[in-house]
């Protein structure tokens, strides 16, 4: 085996991992079908992140095209290249719209199904997050700072941990009473597949990963994001390609975008349940859907990675509110009644002013020789 030659050095820091070393990493992963950081360094004698970083410099350097066209150089003078028969690798050819380049890099290099996220039910930080609400986005080759800037979020420092995020959270819905949709969300630099992505984290119920943000952030590249409402939830997949949704769904069967079916055999792979009859395989969605966005980004979700990472974090004010006049309520049941009634802004702004001030009201408990009021 011929170990490329590495980038150019650093003149100074730690000593450098051998090239010999960190190429053994990246042939762990192409064979294994393991995420980065799944790579055993005791084994492998580096780390996921160093051979990834080491495979990016490479890349960036000329490296593998240098021993690509070496390689090709040395077979030809011995006699040994037959061109007679030849292979197009997906990697190196851009695919069109709506064309499927599964044995390429369209897909990251992992095998992972949903029992791999079976933890999630056991995860405090997880089930907490499902319970009340969460939206999770990896966006490639856009920094933090940057996908804050494009949601329009006002910077306000970093803190380190799920737990100090959660608690920026909860001061910023103390601060607003519960009363507006803006939200904390917060950021931090992760690697997978095609190098690094950006991972969003927020606690807001799901909606504020709105679809012109998305856009903007795969415009160059992907964006994948999941979320659940909380309570009886509503859980959401959405993946986004060069500006365009391509697929989405909330129920696995009902799928749209402009290629609705293109993760079909990455779905059936992971175990998700595509019978309309719901007789498939009995598989947690949830779980199926951190593997598929695993399998579309080459990140894997753990919640030490939730735990310990830190956190750029910004304020996203709500959107503005459209002007409006009037709403209308028109319900025909099934008995045939109809109820109709226009309600003016005034009549609207006013109900809320009393229902807001009936929830801020003190509770008064009477007993039995409690004076009637």
């Amino acid at each position: 085996m011929r170990a490329s030659p590495g980038p150019p050095r650093r003149p100074s820091g730690r000593l450098r991992v051998p090239d010999r070393v960190a190429l053994a990493g990246i042939v762990y992963v192409l064979r294994k079908g393991v995420a980065w950081r799944d790579v055993p360094a005791s084994a492998v004698g580096c780390s996921g992140v160093t051979a990834w970083r080491r495979l990016r410099d490479s890349a960036e350097a000329g490296v593998w095209s240098q021993l690509h066209a070496a390689l090709l150089t040395e077979l030809r003078m011995a006699g040994l290249l037959d061109m007679d028969a030849a292979a197009i690798d997906g990697s190196h050819i851009q695919a069109p719209k709506g064309v499927s380049v599964v044995a390429g890099r369209l897909w990251g290099m992992t095998l992972v199904t949903a029992q791999d996220y079976a933890w999630i039910r056991s995860s405090p930080v997880f089930r907490n997050a499902i319970e009340g609400g969460y939206g999770l986005t990896l966006v490639r080759g856009v920094a933090p700072s940057d996908v804050l800037r494009v949601m329009g979020a006002e910077p306000q420092g970093t803190c380190t941990g799920v737990d100090a995020l959660i608690e920026r959270h909860m001061d910023q819905r103390d601060a607003t009473d519960y009363w507006d949709d803006s939200f904390i969300a917060g950021t931090f630099t992760v690697p997978g597949t095609d190098g690094d992505w950006t991972l969003v984290l927020q606690f807001d119920g799901g909606v504020g990963m709105r679809p012109r943000f998305l856009e903007t952030l795969s415009a160059a590249g992907r964006a994948v994001t999941h979320s659940s409402n909380g309570g009886a939830p509503i859980d959401l997949f959405h993946w986004y390609e060069a500006g365009e949704l391509r697929t989405s769904f909330e129920w696995p069967t009902d799928r749209y975008g402009s290629t609705p079916d293109e993760l079909v055999p990455l779905m059936r792979e992971i175990g998700f349940d595509l019978t309309e009859e719901g007789t498939g395989p009995s598989t947690d969605t949830k779980a199926a859907v951190l593997a598929l966005a695993e399998r579309l980004t080459g990140v894997r979700l753990t919640e030490e990675l939730l735990k310990d990472a830190e956190y750029h974090f910004g304020h996203v004010p709500e959107e503005p509110a459209e002007e409006w006049t009037k709403f209308v309520i028109d319900i025909t049941d099934a008995q045939g009644e109809r109820f109709y009634k226009e309600v003016t802004r005034e009549e609207a702004e006013a109900a809320s002013v009393r229902a807001r001030a009936e929830a801020e009201a003190p509770i008064v408990i009477l007993g039995p020789s409690s004076p009637a009021p």
